[in-house]
């Protein structure tokens, strides 16, 4: 008596792992196809020092502050923050996937940290009003230097106002065409 069945000609052949016969295609072989064909990129290298943040909450724009400096606490930066109208995030206000960083929250005071930055947060119409203002008071300052200038200005030799601005960069060098 034979054991070994008949295969028809329309079957596959059966595969073979470490000497086992499965009669079929295993989910490692058809993973190996797959890998073999399709290759797997690499995940993108990030800095270390750029820090993740969970999502902001909804009308509040978020930050992390430094609260020391070089292992010296530095109390200026958070009071500057506060008077701005930034203030600690709750661990408790964070979506379930980014529970982790509650684990980081010092728990007497209710805040996230994370090595010497506290996450931090302020209301969005807040902090656009906060933007426009300090809009509002550079072009004021922009309009009372050009007014001095004007006043300083002796007849016969005008100030020059060069109102243009350039950037740099020592990698790239451009090659500006001589007049002809």
């Amino acid at each position: 008596m034979n054991t070994k069945q008949k295969k028809s000609p329309l079957q596959k052949p059966a595969v073979t792992n470490h000497g086992v016969d499965h009669g079929h295609e295993s989910r490692v072989d058809e993973m190996s196809e797959y890998d073999a064909t399709h290759p797997v990129e690499a995940a993108a290298w990030i800095r270390p020092s750029s820090l993740e943040a969970p999502p902001a909450r909804e009308g509040m724009t978020q930050r992390w502050v430094r609260k020391s400096l070089r292992g010296a606490d530095d109390p200026k930066n958070l009071n500057r923050s506060w008077r701005e109208g930034w203030r600690p995030r709750s661990p408790d206000s964070l979506p379930e996937e980014w529970r982790v960083y509650a684990t980081f929250a010092d728990k007497t005071e209710g805040m996230i940290v994370v090595d010497d930055l506290i996450l931090m947060e302020i209301d969005s119409g807040v902090l656009a009003k906060r933007k426009k203002a300090i809009h509002d008071a550079t072009q004021l300052q922009m309009r009372s230097v050009e007014h001095d200038l004007e006043s300083a200005q002796i007849k016969g030799h005008p100030i020059v106002k060069d109102h243009r601005t350039s950037v740099s960069h020592p990698a790239m060098k451009v090659q500006v065409a001589d007049d002809e």
